[in-house]
């Protein structure tokens, strides 16, 4: 089933605080959790909700046990805008953690993020609501 009839979904970028975000970058030597210009989607976060609309869809798992909530996915954008090392950080199961990589690995290059004038890899953590819909009396 199409995400855009039977799934109601937030995408944002979610901020760590600073200890969690000096883990990250131990964990990847030379991509920055903090920098000047973030990286993005072309065309902006309303684009990136629009192809995630388009993308998404409601596992049949997901929808037979009745499982809702968020999954968090990291990933680096690369200085080329390829988004790589993508991972579920914390995930909801019933196929909803697999749909939401599939659907973020499917992105178009994003535009990289630059620090003191230069591009940059960052690492940045997405997460995707996935919520029934409400059932109509």
């Amino acid at each position: 089933m199409k995400a855009i009839l039977s799934l109601f979904f937030i995408v944002t970028i979610t901020l760590a605080s600073a200890q969690e975000l000096d883990s990250m970058s131990n964990e990847y030597p030379g991509v920055y959790t903090l920098v000047d210009e973030v990286a993005t989607y072309p065309g902006g976060l309303t684009d990136f909700y629009d192809f995630l609309k388009s993308e998404l869809n409601y596992p049949d798992q997901a929808l037979t046990k009745g499982v809702e909530g968020r999954v968090f996915v990291q990933l680096i954008v690369e200085k080329n805008g390829e988004l790589t090392n993508l991972q579920v950080v914390k995930g909801i199961g019933a196929g909803c953690d697999e749909e939401a990589m599939r659907a973020i690995a499917r992105s178009s290059p994003w535009n990289p993020a630059k620090k003191d004038g230069e591009i940059v890899r960052q690492i940045l953590i997405q997460n995707i609501l996935f919520k029934l819909p409400k059932e109509s009396n």
